[in-house]
Formats: structure tokens, C-alpha cells, sequence
């Protein structure tokens, strides 16, 4: 979400999707890996315990974390979102309504109504 957020905020800046995306993932990519890391080191603890099942999970997880923060976040997100273009703004009616301009406070109350429009 952290990576989307950067990119949708650079083509609310730029209106271009191919520098949006290079541009997100440049400014996320050091938070993105060092998150994976650590998550990464932290479950390939449980591969030191005496449990079997608890190092399969370990060992698992963390590769399942890296490979995320790797391949599908460097490699495939660029490559879908870029041919893609402007269909990656679609978004139906009812969540366009939703949709909070910059510097504009709704409160939550009326978001949740329906009442925001």
C-alpha cells in the first residue's frame, strides 16, 4: 500500500504513469526493503527452535517476504502498471465519490453515511 501510495501521488502530480512509477518505487524502495529484512530476519528465527513445523514456517515465510519485496514489487508491479496506463486510475462510480481531494477534511462520520460526494 506504502508503494502505491507513492506512485498515485506522483501521477496526481504529474499526470505521467511511466514517471510516476519509477518515481514511487524509487522513493519507497529503501523503506520497502529494509521492512522485508526485518521481517525476514524475524521469522528466520523460529528456524533455530527445536519444532519442525516452526522451522518450515520460518524458512517459508521469510523467503515468501523476500520474494514479495523483490520480485513482485521491483519487477512485476512496474511491468503491469506501465502498459497499463490511465486504466490504473479506473475506479468504479461509488469509490470515486469516496475519493478525498488534497487539503479537503471530511469527517469519517460522513464518509461512512455515504453522505461524502
Amino acid at each position: 500500500m506504502f508503494l502505491l501510495a507513492r506512485i498515485k501521488e506522483e501521477h496526481d502530480r504529474t499526470g505521467d504513469t511511466r514517471r510516476a512509477v519509477g518515481e514511487g518505487i524509487r522513493r519507497s524502495a529503501p523503506l520497502v526493503t529494509a521492512a522485508a529484512g526485518i521481517l525476514a530476519l524475524s521469522f528466520l528465527s523460529y528456524a533455530t527452535g527445536g519444532v519442525v513445523f516452526l522451522k518450515e514456517l520460518g524458512i517459508g515465510t521469510a523467503l515468501t517476504i523476500l520474494v514479495d519485496a523483490t520480485l513482485i514489487r521491483v519487477v512485476l508491479l512496474p511491468v503491469t502498471m506501465r502498459p497499463a496506463g490511465r486504466a490504473n486510475w479506473w475506479a468504479p462510480r461509488r469509490l470515486r465519490r469516496l475519493r478525498v481531494r488534497e487539503g479537503e477534511a471530511v469527517p469519517a462520520d460522513d464518509v461512512l453515511r455515504g453522505e461524502y460526494v
